[in-house]
């Protein structure tokens, strides 16, 4: 869980990168992880071994049938209001992917925090702030007021 969170090496190298999987030869030695630690660590490490990952993986395991599926959008458009935010460090979803998302969402707001792939529990009040900016914008039509 560690690894997965966030947890580095003694020598400060990332236990987990989305090219290699968890660099087992570093879980005697991993070091807290930045955005799941305490007592949300210990309750996440229960639940899974009470109910193992298999919900979790599942959107891994239809990776292709959303693939598949998703190739059927490349001619329709999202046009409802979206925000997207991303973690400006986050290795697996980097912001690059995502900066094509507005040929088929053109009412697309993003935006970046400076976080990982936990971007809600490593900055939740940047996140929050956001996301309240947001829907005060688009959904009432005011500005912020922060």
């Amino acid at each position: 869980m560690k690894a997965l969170y966030g947890g580095r090496s003694e020598q400060g190298k990332p236990c987990f990168r989305p090219e290699t999987g968890i660099n087992l030869g570093a879980l005697e030695t991993i070091g807290a992880a930045p955005s799941l630690d305490g007592e949300d660590l210990e309750y996440y490490t229960k639940e899974y071994m009470r109910h193992g990952l298999h919900g979790p993986l599942n959107w891994y395991r239809t990776r292709r049938i959303n693939f598949e599926d998703d190739l059927k959008l490349d001619t329709k458009m999202v046009e409802q209001p979206v925000l997207f935010i991303s973690g400006k460090h986050d290795v697996v979803l980097t912001p690059d992917m995502s900066k094509g998302m507005g040929s088929f969402i053109p009412r697309l707001r993003r935006r970046e925090v400076e976080s990982d792939h936990w971007a809600l529990t490593q900055t939740p009040e940047d996140v929050n702030r956001i996301v309240g900016d947001w829907l005060r914008e688009v959904a009432f039509g005011t500005k912020s007021l922060l």
